[in-house]
């Protein structure tokens, strides 16, 4: 029984130790993982930079850090902020159907954060341009839309990330939004291709 109980002990103290390894490896390979990361931005953000600078024309097209606001007699498009959070937050909590076929779901308050910095930072690299949109009969916010895959060399980008309170869906918004979207991208920014992307479950979006 001693060389049992002797036997066990071992087998759990290598087991603990076998555990301890896996979880020393994984740690570095986060570490490795993260500088990974860290690096791959700072050569992106160095590319953009240099791109712009060898291409002029192109910061003439779209200025990322420029604040562009779109609007017409219904709804105005203005750049997100990082604040807007506030003002969506009742959409993202109460309106759990908007993000019926939304990969990037954010359902919940900490979903919405990591949204809409995702969005900013997209912003950033030069990928992405997110408006939050503002039905001016209630001078309210009340959804978000962007420019996306933004693609200024080969003059394309893409239209989506679209959502609205479901109040505002079916009344006009979309279409007004739609239509100041693509005076942009084609009248101002002189993009040659715009493209519209929808899961295919999502009938009421195709």
């Amino acid at each position: 029984m001693v060389l049992l109980k002797e036997f066990q002990e071992r087998i759990i103290t290598d087991l603990v130790g076998i555990i301890k390894c896996f979880f020393d490896l994984f740690t570095v390979i986060s570490k490795i993982g993260g500088l990974l990361i860290q690096s791959f931005i700072t050569i992106n953000e160095a590319f953009l930079t240099l791109v712009m600078h060898s291409h002029p024309s192109l910061k003439k097209m779209l200025d990322f850090e420029n604040d562009y606001v779109l609007e017409n007699d219904h709804v105005i498009l203005r750049p997100m902020l990082a604040s807007d959070y506030n003002l969506l937050l009742e959409y993202s909590v109460n309106e759990p159907d908007i993000w019926k076929y939304n990969g990037n779901e954010p359902n919940n308050a900490e979903a919405l954060r990591k949204y809409i910095d995702k969005a900013l930072y997209n912003r950033k690299m030069g990928i992405d341009y997110p408006f939050t949109v503002v039905y001016k009969k209630e001078n309210k916010v009340i959804g978000s839309t962007r420019l996306y895959s933004i693609n200024l060399i080969n003059k394309t980008t893409e239209l989506g990330f679209t959502w609205y309170g479901k109040k505002y869906q079916g009344t006009g918004v979309n279409k007004n939004c739609k239509y100041l979207l693509l005076s942009f991208a084609f009248d101002q920014l002189k993009m040659e291709r715009v493209g519209f992307r929808a899961n295919s479950l999502n009938i009421p979006s195709i």
